[in-house]
């Protein structure tokens, strides 16, 4: 067995016996888990298609996003994940799954023109503590909507539309410093390989188009290149 030795200064031991950080960082990253999210709305897609009589077999089988073979085994372990967070309702304290996509499906309405990214960049979920609460009851308990917190020193506040498993414990936070959304998964392929254009360009309507349902972004009779060639005038600057 080797045995190495290294020369510490006294910081550096008396930073890790506190605990303190160990690296420095001009921004604060998140995960943002794309390829599950596109499984998502690729798999609603297809499922509304099916139920579609109006579409041919050939032309659905165009519409059909191929998979890239250096990327099939990666999709496979990339299915949608969900954590399981505490709420509350009216028959007291239980559990539900919740993730990135439905906290963005049921966003306020008042963020209803922002994307995916802008999103998780500027946004996160917290839950509902006292202050908050008054903020919601001189709201009159509205759901979905932003709270007034003009002449205070909190920060934009939104709360979730009722569908949403934690509208009732949970409200949506603007970060007071935007922090930068890291891309989990398969990395997004380039644009001129024809195998993969089709995922390239739903993950680009994924992320900068904003949308609720996947009808927000891929009619029932378009593939994604073409969407996106009719989506890009709402792509995010």
């Amino acid at each position: 067995m080797i045995a190495s030795q290294q020369e510490v200064s006294g910081v550096q031991v008396a930073s890790y016996l506190m605990n303190y950080d160990d690296h420095y960082t001009t921004h604060t990253f998140r995960n943002l888990f794309l390829i599950s999210i596109e499984n998502y709305l690729q798999a609603e897609l297809t499922k509304a298609r099916l139920q579609e009589k109006d579409i041919d077999e050939e032309r659905l089988e165009e519409m059909t996003t191929p998979i890239d073979e250096e990327q099939e085994e990666d999709t496979k372990q990339t299915e949608e994940q969900f954590l399981l967070e505490p709420t509350q309702t009216k028959n007291g304290d239980r559990f539900v799954m919740v993730n990135t996509r439905l906290d963005y499906q049921h966003r306020s309405k008042d963020l209803t023109t922002l994307c995916l990214y802008d999103f998780v960049s500027r946004f996160y979920k917290k839950t509902i503590d006292k202050s908050d609460r008054r903020l919601i009851k001189n709201a009159n308990g509205s759901e979905g909507e932003q709270l007034y917190t003009e002449g205070t020193k909190m920060n934009e506040r939104h709360t979730f539309e009722t569908a949403h498993p934690q509208s009732s414990s949970h409200i949506i936070i603007k970060h007071t410093k935007p922090v930068v959304p890291v891309l989990i998964g398969p990395q997004i392929p380039r644009q001129e390989r024809e195998e993969t254009r089709e995922r390239y360009s739903r993950a680009l309507l994924t992320l900068f188009v904003p949308w609720r349902s996947v009808h927000d972004l891929c009619a029932l009779n378009q593939t994604w290149t073409e969407a996106l060639e009719l989506q890009k005038p709402l792509i995010s600057p």
